[in-house]
């Protein structure tokens, strides 16, 4: 995804942008999601499942800028 960045916001605001909007989606589908580095907990989903049924949702910086 080709996302642009208010010059009054952060990289770290959109990240948390992107996981807020996403995870209501990726636990709906049983998908677990790992963002940036760190597995997320899917609201409504035991704090013990790390790996979901139907696949795995993957947020990364692009190009491997950090």
């Amino acid at each position: 995804m080709n996302h642009r960045i208010s010059i009054a916001s952060s990289v770290i605001e959109l990240q948390e942008h992107l996981i807020k909007i996403l995870s209501p989606v990726a636990a709906k589908m049983n998908l677990s999601m790992t963002a940036f580095g760190k597995d997320v907990q899917l609201h409504g989903c035991p704090a013990h499942m790390t790996e979901a049924k139907a696949g795995r949702v993957v947020l990364a910086e692009a190009f491997d800028s950090s």
